[in-house]
């Protein structure tokens, strides 16, 4: 891939000496900066692939490998910007939020996994701080770099969707209003921020308004017929809340 072949070459002398005074981002240019970031999310990617192509035990063995390479990935990425000592997000903003966006989504994710799960993979190198993964994924969605979205949609996602459908407890909905304001002032025909609009409101009790964003969603856009599904399970929902069970 291109970004392998853009990546920071180390032979093993520097990746000693790197390891005794610790690598700064001052070592890399911005390309292998990027580089390093996009090799992760091709990993993560990768597992993904993996996981759906064929569900046989050797693709589930290459799916985890990859997905702790991404993990390792993220952390050495991580590890580039707490090592420098000056500002990291004056220098790449766009690297700093990527890196907050995978760590923040891998803290979350894990997180929620049952306490004996989770300690096995904390002892393998993995991290399911979920304060530590929120406060990341709230930094980076704040800012105007170019996976502000993603971080946005992780959060409402986490908030509005897995909590609830886990029952981990009741998503922050404030928190997520506040999100969305932001994001549908700049995208206001945005059809995913129109069904998490929607979604807020309908676990907020506002049943009515939440229709309207329903289906203000599925107008927005006729491209992703998937998104119109999602969003007709969601109208399901609330004419059943009215036992408009013909509609």
């Amino acid at each position: 891939m291109l970004c392998i072949r853009r990546r920071k070459k180390h032979s093993l002398l520097m990746t000693v000496a790197n390891a005794l005074r610790g690598r700064g981002l001052e070592q890399y240019s911005t390309e292998e900066l990027h580089s390093e970031l996009v090799h992760a999310e091709c990993l993560l990617l990768r597992a993904l692939l993996s996981f759906i192509q064929d569900e046989n035990l050797l693709s589930f063995i290459k799916g985890a490998l990859n997905i702790r390479s991404c993990h390792q990935t993220y952390k050495a990425c991580w590890s580039l910007i707490n090592s420098d000592q000056s500002s990291a997000a004056d220098k790449d903003l766009d690297f700093t939020c990527g890196v907050q966006l995978g760590l923040g989504s891998f803290n979350l994710m894990v997180s929620i996994l049952p306490g004996r799960i989770l300690r096995i993979l904390e002892f393998i190198g993995f991290s399911g701080n979920r304060s530590f993964g929120m406060d990341q994924l709230l930094t980076a969605s704040a800012t105007d770099s170019l996976r502000a979205p993603l971080c946005s949609l992780v959060v409402l996602n986490f908030d509005l969707l897995v909590t609830y459908i886990l029952g981990i407890g009741d998503g922050n909905v404030e928190r997520c209003e506040a999100i969305l304001d932001k994001c549908l002032h700049q995208y206001p025909k945005g059809a995913i921020f129109l069904l998490f609009a929607g979604r807020a409101k309908f676990v907020s009790g506002f049943v009515d308004e939440a229709t309207l964003l329903y289906k203000e969603s599925i107008d927005a856009q006729s491209q992703w017929i998937q998104l119109h599904h999602f969003c007709y399970w969601e109208l399901i929902w609330t004419h059943r809340w009215w036992l408009e069970l013909i509609n």
